[in-house]
């Protein structure tokens, strides 16, 4: 066979092929392309919704109340929707369209967090973004004779609401609120500390940090079982191993973000299930990276997901969190200062707001 007929066949043959991966490629590219435009307007909606809730709750005298709060949260979380729908070039009653493809709107605070999920209107296949009732960062624990129990509410903080019952019948309990504070070894060393301590709003915060924790730890050590004691007890010596500072490696620490996290997951993956067996979809949950726990874990954040929005040759699946700086839901470590005995201002966990020699973290 001549050269040229095998040149004609190669070509008859292959080019059909060229043609097919270029054009498999160029939409590969293009969905890319897209996919960053995508990603771009998501966090855009998100940003403009955390202005909104931002803006709501420093204007309002009531946002700590919580009617006023769910009407903060309700106009910011309307502006999600709105920006997204504008975004992608709808407008009007369009912004409902996008919101078929938002399994979950997360508001996290200070001790809890909103969801907004769709729900199924009454008597209709038809789907409406609710608010949940408020979420508290909450696990129990049992006794070690199984007849009493403990509710703790954790924060983004070291502070912890406790409730102690001391029958399961939920008749008789007790209950306190504190910041749980690391507890120098000595009374002696205790008392020379808060003496020498210049600023009265710092003595009185540890003093009320360290009666609140010794009576934390007479709980705890006094009726749960070891491996709990060792998660919660806050021990009564400077130690690293258990602080109840945030940002410390802790035992305390470790079971307070895992509660917070499994808290927030579990009811995003229920949620989305419901959503997805309802409407014959595929909306789950996905995997927060340890960097995006830790804003979580450390901020008021907004969470929105975007799923199953057709992207070229694909499906869009994307989320994205908006933190918080400016509300009054929180105030942070960062945000409190003392004058030390040494005239020079410290953060409440500065090793140099000491005196004598009697640090916090040695």
């Amino acid at each position: 066979m001549k050269l040229s007929n095998l040149i004609v066949i190669f070509l008859a043959l292959a080019l059909p092929v060229i043609l097919v991966l270029s054009f498999y490629v160029s939409l590969q590219v293009d969905t890319a392309r897209l996919r960053g435009t995508y990603d771009s307007y998501l966090i855009n909606a998100a940003h403009e919704t955390m202005v909104a809730f931002e803006l709501n709750t420093t204007r309002s005298r009531y946002s700590s109340i919580a009617d006023s709060k769910i009407r903060d949260l309700e106009a910011a979380k309307n502006v999600f929707p709105s920006t997204l729908a504008t975004s992608f070039g709808y407008t009007g009653s369009s912004s409902s369209y996008m919101m078929s493809y938002v399994p979950a709107l997360v508001f996290t605070l200070y001790d809890g967090y909103y969801m907004y999920i769709p729900t199924k209107t009454w008597n209709s296949n038809t789907f409406s973004h609710e608010l949940k009732p408020y979420v508290y960062y909450s696990k129990e624990y049992e006794s070690t004779n199984g007849k009493e129990k403990l509710i703790i509410n954790f924060s983004l903080d070291n502070y912890v609401a406790v409730y102690f019952y001391e029958d399961k019948t939920n008749k008789t309990y007790v209950s306190r609120s504190g910041y749980l504070e690391i507890i120098p070894g000595r009374e002696s060393d205790k008392n020379t500390f808060l003496a020498n301590l210049d600023n009265e709003t710092a003595r009185k915060y540890y003093r009320e940090a360290w009666n609140f924790t010794e009576w934390f730890n007479n709980i705890v050590k006094s009726n749960m079982p070891s491996e709990t004691i060792e998660l919660l007890a806050v021990e009564d010596t400077i130690t690293h191993h258990n602080s109840a500072l945030p940002g410390a490696e802790s035992r305390f620490n470790d079971e307070r973000t895992a509660v917070i996290k499994n808290t927030i997951t579990s009811n995003l993956i229920q949620s989305m299930n419901i959503y997805s067996k309802n409407t014959a979809s595929n909306f789950q949950m996905p995997e927060l990276t340890e960097s995006e726990w830790d804003t979580v874990l450390n901020n008021v954040c907004f969470i929105a997901f975007l799923q199953g929005l057709p992207l070229g040759t694909t499906l869009y699946n994307g989320y994205t969190i908006a933190v918080s700086s400016e509300n009054k839901e929180i105030v942070t470590a960062d945000d409190l200062v003392f004058i030390g005995s040494d005239g020079a201002y410290h953060r409440i966990w500065c090793p140099h707001l000491d005196v004598d020699g009697i640090s916090r973290t040695q």
